[in-house]
């Protein structure tokens, strides 16, 4: 059988044709004259993340690293603080932590999927962190009620990275509404795009009063510090307008996802990404974790990179994240993510992807499975 290349590749991003209710709204904010981050365009948009989210506040910001600066900042955690974080984490979830002189602490998957192994939360518990920071990778849910409770116990915070996770569900509740605080991307990779932008969720006052302070420049009150981390009345105006249609994107991932699975090869060796019974993905990729040995599975997801199915594993570099440079002083040894980090792939299951397509790339997956595994 000979190599076979997708005559198309695979698009790794999804782009969300704007309506003309956004433009006409958006020429009338240039008429008026209303395009700062202290606009009513910005307030509107933070009451439809409310309601859309079903949390108490919401609070749109310059960027997922700004949402999660900000999270750590309003829990408290201060320089020479720990923050526990997956040894898969990835790079953008982790610089806000150094940007405050805090420490990442990392801790060890379960293999198969990208849940915190909780004997080794344990261990890393008794080393007295501040907060624990769980990154729904890929859309992930990463939450477990034992977790929960174990921070809930030895009174950890609990912040939500799900800048993947827009509409995923942790334990019945979407993503980034279980934990203190949710912090959100809409990069344009997102599911929820403004082009750059983010924002937080919190149910509780204090910590949303504390956030947009500090985003707002402390008020220039010259008594608090703070930063300018406020997002435009142009962005805003677009997340409310692609807002409406997120919840349809969701449905439309998990069928292409679905219809994925239906025609792929998927032995044993395998397997898709493991999560808890009352948590779904969104599906901001199908992932999976390549059972063996890390040549075999280097050369697998390389074939299919190379002939038209992006991964994420090769696009991003994924490796532990204390292999990366910055973080090498920080190396607390995960056995599983060493394993998982090398032999996970990923497929896009963007919206417009069509039945030829996904044929097509079930093919080429299903012949790298004969060839390599």
């Amino acid at each position: 059988m000979s190599d076979l290349t997708l005559v198309e590749q695979l698009p790794e991003k999804f782009f969300d044709e704007t309506s003309a209710s956004y433009l006409a709204t958006l020429e009338s904010a240039f008429y008026d004259k209303r395009l700062s981050g202290t606009s009513s365009s910005v307030s509107n948009y933070e009451q439809k993340l409310k309601l859309w989210f079903g949390t108490e506040y919401a609070l749109p910001v310059a960027s997922g690293s700004a949402a999660i600066l900000l999270a750590l900042y309003a829990c408290g955690v201060q320089k020479g603080d720990k923050v526990v974080v997956s040894a898969l984490a990835p790079i953008p979830s982790l610089l806000p932590i150094l940007q405050l002189g805090a420490e990442p602490l990392f801790v060890d998957v379960e293999i198969g999927s990208f849940r915190f192994d909780i004997e080794d939360l344990k261990k890393a518990i008794e080393l007295k962190p501040k907060a624990l920071l769980a990154v729904a990778l890929w859309g992930y849910p990463v939450l477990t009620r034992e977790l929960i409770d174990l921070l809930a116990n030895n009174e950890i915070s609990l912040l939500e990275d799900s800048a993947h996770a827009h509409g995923s569900i942790e334990l019945g509740k979407f993503s980034g509404t279980v934990g203190s605080i949710g912090c959100f991307s809409t990069h344009d990779n997102k599911l929820l795009s403004t082009g750059e932008g983010g924002f937080v969720l919190t149910n509780t006052a204090d910590l949303y009063e504390r956030m947009k302070t500090y985003s707002h420049l402390g008020y220039c009150r010259g008594d608090e510090m703070g930063f300018n981390f406020k997002l435009g009345a142009p962005q805003a105006l677009l997340g409310q307008d692609r807002l409406t249609r997120l919840g349809n994107q969701v449905a439309a991932r998990k069928k292409v996802a679905d219809a994925f699975l239906a025609q792929l090869s998927l032995p044993a060796i395998v397997a898709p990404i493991e999560f808890e019974a009352t948590s779904h993905p969104n599906f901001y990729n199908l992932g999976f974790f390549i059972k063996a040995e890390r040549a075999c599975a280097a050369n697998f997801i390389s074939y299919c990179h190379e002939r038209g199915m992006p991964s994420n594993a090769i696009k991003y570099n994924i490796k532990p994240s204390y292999a990366y440079p910055l973080f090498s002083n920080y190396l607390r040894l995960c056995k599983n993510a060493e394993s998982m980090a090398y032999n996970i792939t990923s497929i896009p299951c963007l919206p417009e992807l069509t039945d030829p397509q996904i044929s097509a790339a079930s093919e080429l997956f299903n012949k790298a499975v004969s060839k390599f595994l």
